[in-house]
């Protein structure tokens, strides 16, 4: 529930401030509290997490640092106006 609250939280602020640049900050938190979550039910609920959903996992970390390193980061850091 928290997640949401802080989705709905971060709407308004970019709405009434007009910038990406909350969008972004507030993409990325959601990303942060949403994958403690997981982490948090995957720790102390071990048998309901399976090997195949780690190895996608995994695969698209590596995606991620390939492709990751091939882009510039300040345009991909700063939304375009």
């Amino acid at each position: 529930m928290f997640i949401l609250i802080t989705a709905a939280f971060g709407l308004v602020l970019w709405a009434l401030a007009d910038t990406a640049i909350y969008a972004f900050v507030i993409t990325i938190s959601i990303s942060v509290l949403g994958g403690s979550m997981t982490v948090l039910k995957a720790y102390h609920n071990k048998d309901t997490e399976t090997f195949l959903t780690w190895m996608w996992c995994c695969i698209a970390s590596w995606f991620a640092i390939i492709l990751g390193r091939a882009v510039r980061r300040v345009p991909v850091m700063i939304p375009a106006k």
